[in-house]
């Protein structure tokens, strides 16, 4: 008699590993939360308290608007990469980090090839591992005794560092730098310009016909 269950338990993991190759551009694309040059506008804009610090915002020596070279000499090739079909001059880079056994998914923005955001997410933490990631971060940028509701700091060159627990932690660093600014505004206003002009040829289309 044949054992069905042994060729089951080989047809389960056949079965597993291809729907993991099949989702595998999906779930990273997933961790890249900010897609679209307004939502990348609304992370330099975040509403929240920051504290000032008088030390420089970085993240594992990782300089905001340092270019992709940079980037790829320090930390290699990263787990996904990804470029904005919508947006030319957005591209995205995802890399899984072990900061001594804390596993993170760090992904990277940038705009025209320069770094503008570090997003870390940090997935199924401990309530004592969320505490001394936010304790040091807190240590680092600020007194001890400031920020008892630590949600953020800002430094002198108006780089920001955003926290947000919803689901999980999420670690932000965004460049200060006016120039994103500028290239994100532009596109948005263009793209509310192209909205516009669309809406006006169909409705002076629809005024032909009807």
């Amino acid at each position: 008699m044949l054992n069905f269950s042994k060729y089951s338990r080989y047809w389960s993991l056949y079965h597993s590993r291809y729907r993991y190759y099949t989702s595998r551009e999906e779930y990273y694309t997933s961790l890249i939360t900010e897609k679209t040059p307004s939502q990348l506008l609304a992370v330099g804009n975040h509403p929240t308290y920051l504290y000032r610090t008088d030390e420089l915002l970085r993240f594992n020596r990782l300089e905001l608007g340092s270019t992709q070279q940079d980037i790829a000499d320090q930390l290699g090739q990263p787990k996904f990469s990804w470029k904005n079909p919508l947006f030319r001059e957005h591209q995205a880079k995802v890399y899984r980090l072990n900061i001594h056994h804390i596993f993170c998914y760090t992904t990277l923005h940038f705009i025209q090839g320069h770094l503008f955001i570090i997003d870390t997410i940090f997935k199924n933490l401990s309530f004592r591992n969320t505490d001394r990631i936010l304790n040091v971060l807190k240590k680092k940028y600020l007194c001890e005794n400031e920020g008892e509701s630590f949600e953020g700091v800002v430094d002198a060159s108006g780089n920001r560092l955003i926290l947000e627990r919803n689901h999980y932690l999420s670690v932000k660093y965004v460049s200060g730098d006016p120039a994103f600014q500028a290239v994100l505004a532009d596109a948005v206003a263009q793209k509310q310009q192209r909205r516009m002009s669309f809406e006006l040829q169909l409705n002076t289309a629809l005024a032909e016909y009807l």
